[in-house]
C-alpha cells in the first residue's frame, strides 16, 4: 500500500472509531463481501474475498475471513456456500477476541452474522451513518485521484480507432495499457458502436468489426486500492458532422462543470442547464435525465445519485457527470469524475 492509501485508510480507521466512543459501543462489526466491499477498502486497503467481517474496538482493528475462500468455489455450489455462511467459524473468532455483554454497533448487511451467540447489551444499526462517513471524500483524496483519473484519461485519449478493427481487439489493448500503467479495471470496458448506438451506450465489447463510417463509444474505468475511476468518450470514424456536434457538447459539458456545478446546487438542475445551452442545435432530439452521474471513489458506484431530485452537490465529494443525448446519430454520452475541495473548488479530475 502507498504513503497517501495508507495515510487515508488510517484517517478513515480513526473516523471509524470516533463513531464508536461517541456512541458509547465496545465494537463495531462490519461486514463486506466481493460485491460490496467499500468498508474493507477503507479500513484496510484491501479486497473483500466472499466475506469478511472487521471488528473495531477502541483498541485495534481486526478482520475475520470466512474459511471459504475463492480456491472452494471450484467445488462447491451456490447452496452449499449460503448455510456455511451461517455457521459459528465466522462468529467464533470474534467471539473468543470480543468476549460477550457488549455494547455492539453493525455496518452492512451482516445477515450471515449471528449476533445473539455474542449475548450483546445492546446491538445499534450504524449503517446509515457509516454511509455518511464514506461519502465525504478529504481534500489529501481528491488530490490523490486526479493521479489515477489522469491515467485512466490518458489511456483513452491515445486511443487510436480505425475501420477493420474488432472491438475486443480495441477491448484488449485498452485492457493492456491499464493493468501497465496502474494494476486492474473497475470494470470490463464497454464498447458500443455502429447502429447499436441507438439503443445503448454501454454494452460490452464483442467481436464486430469498425466500419469504413462509425461511431464508437467506450466507457472504462481503472481501480488501485481505495481509488476507483470512470471515463466515456466517444470516437469517430469518417463521422465529421457527429465528431463536429460532440466537440461542440463536450464544450458546454466542460463549461457546464466549470461554472454550474457549485456546493448547494442540485445536481438534477443540470439536465435543464445542458437542455438550454444545447437547444439551438437540431441534431440534438433530447437530452436524458436518468443515469445523470454517482458518487465513486472507494467502489465504483456510490451515493450520491445525480438524477435523485433531493441530491446537492457538497464539498468534500467526488462523483461523475455523465449526461445521455438523443441525436440524429444515435445516443451520446460523454462522462468525466469530478471533485469538489473544502474550499468549494471544483475540479474536472478526468479532463485531459
Amino acid at each position: 500500500m502507498d504513503t497517501k492509501m495508507s495515510t487515508d485508510t488510517n484517517l478513515y480507521q480513526r473516523a471509524f472509531k470516533t463513531l464508536l466512543e461517541r456512541k458509547r459501543l465496545d465494537a463495531l462489526i462490519i461486514y463486506a463481501n466481493a460485491y460490496d466491499d467499500r468498508y474493507m477498502k477503507v479500513l484496510s486497503g484491501t479486497y473483500a474475498v466472499l466475506q469478511n467481517y472487521l471488528m473495531i474496538t477502541k483498541d485495534s482493528l481486526s478482520i475475520s475471513v470466512s474459511r471459504y475462500l475463492l480456491s472452494d468455489l471450484r467445488t462447491r455450489t451456490r447452496e452449499e456456500l449460503l448455510p456455511a455462511e451461517s455457521e459459528e467459524g465466522v462468529i467464533e473468532p470474534i467471539k473468543e477476541k470480543l468476549g460477550t455483554n457488549k455494547r455492539i454497533g453493525i455496518i452492512g448487511a451482516c445477515k450471515f452474522l449471528d449476533i445473539r451467540k455474542l449475548k450483546p447489551v445492546s446491538v445499534t444499526d450504524l449503517t446509515a451513518e457509516a454511509e455518511i462517513l464514506i461519502r465525504f471524500k478529504s481534500d489529501r483524496y481528491i488530490t490523490a485521484m486526479k493521479k489515477y483519473a489522469n491515467s485512466l484519461a490518458t489511456i483513452m485519449d491515445r486511443c487510436k480507432i480505425h475501420e477493420g478493427k474488432y472491438q475486443l481487439e480495441i477491448s484488449t489493448s485498452l485492457q493492456t495499457q491499464a493493468i501497465a500503467r496502474e494494476g486492474s479495471l473497475a470494470f470490463p470496458i464497454c464498447i458500443t458502436s455502429g447502429r447499436d448506438l441507438y439503443r445503448s451506450t454501454a454494452m460490452l465489447a464483442r467481436k464486430k468489426r469498425i466500419l469504413s463510417q462509425d461511431i464508437i463509444c467506450i466507457d472504462m474505468g481503472l481501480k488501485k486500492g481505495i481509488y476507483t475511476t470512470d471515463r466515456t468518450r466517444m470516437y469517430f470514424v469518417n463521422m465529421p458532422k457527429a465528431k463536429h456536434l460532440y466537440e461542440e457538447i463536450r464544450k458546454h459539458h466542460n463549461e457546464i462543470i466549470s461554472t454550474v456545478v457549485t456546493p448547494g446546487v442540485y445536481s438534477h438542475s443540470l439536465v435543464n442547464e445542458y437542455r438550454r445551452r444545447l437547444a439551438a442545435y437540431d441534431e440534438i432530439r433530447r437530452v436524458r435525465s436518468d443515469d445523470l452521474g454517482h458518487g465513486i471513489g472507494f467502489t465504483l458506484h456510490e451515493k450520491p445519485f445525480l438524477e435523485q431530485k433531493t441530491e446537492r452537490f457538497e464539498r468534500n465529494m467526488i462523483f461523475t457527470i455523465e449526461p445521455t443525448f438523443v441525436t440524429s446519430f444515435g445516443l451520446m454520452r460523454i462522462e468525466d469524475m469530478v471533485g469538489i475541495l473544502s474550499t468549494g473548488k471544483v475540479i474536472n479530475l478526468t479532463k485531459h
